[in-house]
């Protein structure tokens, strides 16, 4: 068998911080205002000796967008030539839904962040590329092990069953599924079932160690990256990247400061679409996680995830990943595609997709994420909604969306009332983004093979039966060549909504609402996927499709940045306001403040915005926490007042302070840049330390 070789990577990917809206929830007025944890990219470059390599990039986002895919891409071209491409580098989001938006060139992913953000596109895309850059280095003899298994406690719940039982699969699931929603009944002769669960536990884990020592995991789970919710205004990774953490952390490795990149583990999504991390149900409304806040429920799921990935990663049923790498990439245009492999049709009873559009229902948000409460979810034309009623509520989101972005009135108005697409039957057109050009209309499929393990990049949000079929699909063909392992990892290379199946598109919950080109959407999935895996069976090339227009320039930019940094009178950059009480315990929460420069100023990328040391009693201060663990929060504020303290910022450190601290004497340093705009708007250093204190 061919030997694969290895290479891992690791950075930073954190924008802005404080003054930027945020990506995932669409929430205009969550707008970040600090830092719970880092941001980062996590990268994996496999290889046969003198022959194919793959790039697998795990990125802590909410989204992946061809913005980004097409930034990176070109600074791998004037680092290696022709050496990576869209073909052969697939970069995924872990869905987190509390970083930084603004960095896609479609306007639909920009308009509740109010735009473009140079700053944070910029960030993203230099951090993936210096995390590929790291894995290209680090190439070298490996062994690679898969294991699979459940997850050993519940991190997940389906958080769309009005859709889900109306998939036939749903007859084999009947013991999981509450007794007030209607269970289709079996296909006549289809026999006795096998029980489903209606969530997917399965976690699969690939482990890379080198001489005997480990560098690296990957752990596919597919579950919503949402335990932290669209009230929160901490930049944070989330339950995924809390999971990443505790894995690290557990082979003596803490991002950025700490042996850093000497281990590392991704915890990339999968078909999530209907998945959600937050357990606590009893509320019809929208569920809740299971801890006591956001950040506990992030914390609980996490360590769930964590001690699956570890057990596996660890245990003794282990098969060797070895074999040949290979890749298969087409570029496919959507709307007016034709789908001849499939059974159903479309509004018109025709097999082509549609042009993309967002439905009715799309503003109500899901079930652990609700939006507008006036919107409700399942509005179908004809059946649960009228044209007079879908007028009304285009005649609203109509204001709402140009009140985002000025002079998009008299565009929207003529577009949503031109628009009632029979293509897209019975979704009720809210949103005609394909008209618009607000939304793709090229999309990439992807696959990748390492040796016994297909990696599908799926460029959105795929329901669990979708992606059950889908995986089928795919192992169908590729089973001869020995693969044991199709992993549909969600999210990569592209945005473009949510793949509901047919039968869940009728419904038209949230997923269906957002089923972009149409209720054949995911039969063009399996179409253009199972070109790809048949063509990887026999050995032949595919069409690369047209590729997709790079849109990048211009782009609005309606967020003007830092202009210039003030204190108040008689105050210096760096002062402490607060100081930490003198004795502290293990296990207290405290805070300390700081009069500071605008976070935007100086991003920190691979560094930190503070420290907590601890005097080692030689003279010398001991770094132990810092802004990329979960134990610590950053806030920044503005001080209430008139303009005249417009530009005057306050950031707050709180701690945590571990059981597993030692006792000693500490101190926490703020360290950032100021913005002199007497001066032109030069950047000066500054740093602040508060006094001692005692942890006992």
């Amino acid at each position: 068998m061919k030997s694969i070789l290895v290479g891992t990577g690791i950075s930073d990917i954190t924008g802005p911080i404080a003054e930027v809206g945020m990506m995932g929830y669409a929430q205009s007025s969550q707008v970040a205002m600090g830092l719970h944890t880092r941001l980062y990219a996590r990268a994996y470059v496999f290889a046969n000796p003198n022959g194919k390599r793959v790039v697998f990039v795990s990125a802590e986002l909410a989204m992946l967008f061809s913005s980004v895919k097409q930034g990176v891409l070109k600074k791998l071209a004037a680092l290696y030539g022709s050496m990576y491409d869209d073909r052969n580098v697939m970069i995924s989001a872990s869905h987190t839904h509390s970083g930084p938006g603004g960095y896609s060139h479609h306007v639909q992913y920009n308009l509740t962040t109010f735009g473009h953000v140079a700053q944070n596109y910029a960030a993203i895309v230099d951090g993936i590329t210096e995390a590929i850059v790291k894995a290209h280095d680090g190439l070298a003899p490996a062994t690679i092990s898969m294991a699979v298994g459940n997850i050993e406690a519940v991190a997940s719940v389906n958080r769309s069953l009005a859709a889900y039982v109306l998939n036939p699969e749903a007859s084999a699931s009947a013991a999981f599924i509450p007794p007030n929603l209607a269970v289709p009944a079996s296909p006549a002769g289809a026999g006795p079932t096998v029980p489903l669960p209606i969530v997917n536990p399965e976690m699969t884990v690939l482990g890379i160690q080198r001489g005997g020592v480990p560098v690296g995991a990957i752990s596919w789970f597919a579950v919503h990256n949402t335990s932290v919710g669209k009230k929160n205004t901490l930049v944070s990774s989330d339950h995924k990247g809390y999971a990443a953490f505790l894995f690290e952390r557990k082979f003596g490795t803490i991002a950025p400061l700490l042996k850093y990149g000497e281990f590392v583990a991704a915890f990339p999504n999968g078909a999530e679409g209907d998945l959600s991390p937050n357990l606590n149900t009893s509320d019809p409304y929208e569920f809740h996680g299971p801890g006591v806040d956001d950040f506990d429920s992030s914390r609980i799921i996490g360590e769930r995830e964590y001690t699956t990935a570890e057990h596996l990663f660890s245990g003794p049923n282990q098969t060797a990943v070895t074999g040949d790498v290979d890749f298969r990439h087409s570029f496919v245009l959507m709307p007016g595609l034709v789908v001849t492999s499939t059974k159903h049709t479309n509004g018109t009873n025709g097999v082509t997709l549609c042009a993309a559009a967002y439905g009715a229902s799309f503003p109500a948000g899901t079930e652990d994420g609700r939006g507008l409460p006036i919107v409700k979810e399942g509005l179908a034309l004809g059946s649960t909604m009228t044209f007079a009623e879908l007028t009304a509520l285009r005649f609203v989101a109509t204001g709402l969306v140009a009140s985002l972005i000025p002079g998009l009135n008299l565009v929207l108005t003529t577009a949503m009332t031109a628009s009632s697409d029979p293509c897209q039957l019975p979704k009720p057109v809210l949103m005609p983004t394909g008209a618009l050009g607000w939304t793709p209309e090229i999309l990439p499929f992807q696959l990748l093979r390492v040796g016994p393990v297909a990696i599908a990049g799926i460029p959105g949000e795929m329901t669990l039966t979708a992606g059950r079929r889908l995986e089928a699909r795919i192992l169908s063909a590729l089973a001869p060549l020995g693969v044991r392992r199709v992993i549909l990892t969600g999210l990569a290379n592209e945005y473009s909504g949510y793949i509901t199946t047919p039968e869940e598109y009728d419904s038209q919950q949230y997923e269906g609402a957002s089923t972009l080109y149409g209720r054949l959407t995911f039969d063009g999935y399996l179409q253009e996927f199972g070109k790809l895996a048949d063509a990887i069976a026999t050995g032949q090339a595919v069409p690369g499709g047209p590729p997709p227009p790079d849109i990048g320039v211009p782009q609005i930019e309606l967020q003007t940045g830092v202009i210039e940094d003030r204190t108040l009178p008689g105050e210096t950059f760096g002062q402490v306001l607060q100081q930490p009480p003198p004795t502290v315990n293990r296990n207290d929460l405290f805070q300390v403040s700081f009069r500071s420069g605008h976070p935007k100023n100086d991003l920190r990328r691979n560094n930190t915005y503070f420290r907590i040391e601890r005097d080692n009693g030689t003279a010398n201060w001991e770094l132990v926490a810092w802004d990329s663990m979960p134990e610590t929060w950053l806030y920044w504020t503005r001080p209430a007042g008139s303009i005249s303290v417009a530009a005057v910022s306050t950031i707050s450190v709180r701690w945590w302070v571990p059981l597993s601290a030692k006792p000693g004497t500490y101190r926490i340093r703020l360290v950032g840049s100021w913005k002199d705009g007497s001066n032109g708007g030069a950047l000066v250093r500054y740093q602040g330390a508060t006094n001692t204190f005692v942890v006992q």
